[in-house]
């Protein structure tokens, strides 16, 4: 089985970082971006390859619903986990088209199951 790709969409440094070294300790192979356009252009390049997703859902510019917009494009059935440090309004939730939500701060373990259990269905 060939190792899994996992693209982080966060605009805030540290925790960007933090999540690609985690994952990537975990034995992923990471593709970071710092905002929703970057991960935007990367998914429309002939390259784009990804088995799941954690998005920031507040990103300036391109937010976490146009990066998952453009995921869905892509596979409508990839594992997308919505990272945000406010809850998300009832009508987000509602047009939500990822797999689960995660309130900020969240551990890495907890990502890290939600991650398996996610790429096992």
């Amino acid at each position: 089985m060939s190792q899994r790709a996992v693209m982080v969409v966060e605009d805030e440094e540290s925790q960007r970082v933090s999540l690609t070294e985690f994952l990537a300790w975990k034995g992923y192979w990471v593709n970071a971006f710092p905002s929703g356009r970057d991960a935007v252009d990367w998914l429309d390049s002939p390259s784009a390859r990804i088995d799941a997703a954690v998005v920031d859902w507040h990103l300036p510019g391109v937010g976490g619903e146009g990066v998952v917009d453009a995921i869905r494009r892509l596979d409508a059935r990839l594992p997308i986990i919505v990272a945000s440090g406010s809850p998300l309004s009832a009508a987000e939730r509602r047009r939500g088209q990822w797999s689960c939500a995660l309130r900020k701060p969240f551990s890495l373990r907890k990502l890290s199951d939600l991650l398996g259990e996610l790429l096992e269905k």
